[in-house]
This record gives structure tokens, C-alpha cells and sequence, in this order.
């Protein structure tokens, strides 16, 4: 597991182990922990047990172990989490007006291709040349398309930073982006 990940398991079982207040890990004490994260999203209940389930497998306790809640999936997105046209132009010359030519790339980059930022380090050097990349991540694979504008714009600035190979989108020290840096760079 990356290393985020087992930080929020721990976090997770730690919580669990305050949910029950020293008793023993039974069936039914994860059961009404469960009750407890009603007040929760559905999402963020299934994520929490997720990562219990996982520790009690781990702890060879997989008795103890609890359904996930069922979630219907949406046939929609929320409207309020999608950027309109002016907010994304705005944003795209803020980066351009700070002369952040790396922020500007993986905001086009983002919002041309509809990627995660955790998929970022998907896009390479050769990803603009094939005019796709491969994705895999989490046990899947999905082929994400680079509008032609966009791999132009993308071989541009590889060029323009001697980027040779790996990852486009860089730290200083050289390693690919990752949420945290963009989201301290994004603050500032």
C-alpha cells in the first residue's frame, strides 16, 4: 500500500480502538462502531471500514469484519464542484500572470483530459508524441486521450524545460507532482 494509505488505515484502527474503549475486537463492537459513523457520508463510512477491515484481516480477526454500506451510484455530477468557463480562465491566467508555466500546463492538462492530480505522473514525455498515456492506478488501467492542441502545448513545454523523459510535471529536486505539492503551490 503507498504509504498515505497505510497512515489512514492506522489512523483508522486507532479509532476504532477509542471507539471501544479498551473492550476486545468482537463482531458486534465493530458493528456499533459502524452505527456511531452514521453521521457520516455513506463514502467516508465505507472508507473508515474499509481500512477496519483491513486491520482486522490483518490481525487474523476476519470474523469481526462488517459489511460496507450499499451506494447507489449517481447518474449525475453535482454542478457546484465543476469549474465554469470564467473560473477556469481566470485561474489559467493567474498561473500565466505569475509566469508559472508549470501550473498553467497542468491546469490545461487537468481540465483537457478531466485527470486526477494523483494522475499526473501518467503524463510523460512520450504521452504528447502518442497523443494518449495509460493510467494505472488501484488495480485499474484506462487510456486518457491529449486533444492535439493540448500534446502541442505539452511537447512545447517539455522542450522549453529539457524535459527528455519521465514524468512533465516535476518538483525541483525532480520528483513527479503529487497533491500536496500542487496544493502548496496553488495556496501561494
Amino acid at each position: 500500500k503507498a504509504r498515505a494509505t497505510v497512515e489512514k488505515y492506522v489512523q483508522e484502527a486507532e479509532q476504532l480502538r477509542l471507539a471501544l474503549c479498551g473492550a476486545p475486537v468482537t463482531k458486534a463492537g465493530v458493528l456499533a462502531y459502524r452505527e456511531r459513523l452514521q453521521q457520516y457520508r455513506a463514502l467516508t463510512v465505507n472508507n473508515k471500514l474499509s481500512a477496519v477491515n483491513a486491520y482486522l484481516r490483518f490481525c487474523g480477526a476476519e470474523r469481526c469484519e462488517v459489511k460496507l454500506l450499499k451506494v447507489q451510484r449517481r447518474a449525475f455530477r453535482e454542478e457546484q464542484r465543476d469549474l465554469t468557463e470564467s473560473e477556469y480562465r481566470r485561474l489559467l491566467s493567474i498561473a500565466k500572470g505569475r509566469k508559472n508555466q508549470r501550473l498553467y500546463h497542468v491546469m490545461l492538462t487537468i481540465c483537457a483530459t478531466g485527470i486526477r492530480v494523483s494522475e499526473l505522473r501518467f503524463i510523460t514525455t512520450e504521452a504528447p508524441r502518442a497523443g494518449r498515456t495509460e493510467i494505472r492506478l488501484k488495480g485499474k488501467c484506462r487510456t486518457v486521450l491529449l486533444p492535439r492542441e493540448l500534446a502541442q502545448r505539452l511537447r512545447q513545454y517539455a522542450q522549453a524545460r529539457g524535459i527528455r523523459s519521465g514524468p512533465l510535471f516535476r518538483t525541483r529536486t525532480g520528483m513527479p507532482l503529487d497533491r500536496s505539492n500542487i496544493w502548496r503551490e496553488m495556496k501561494t
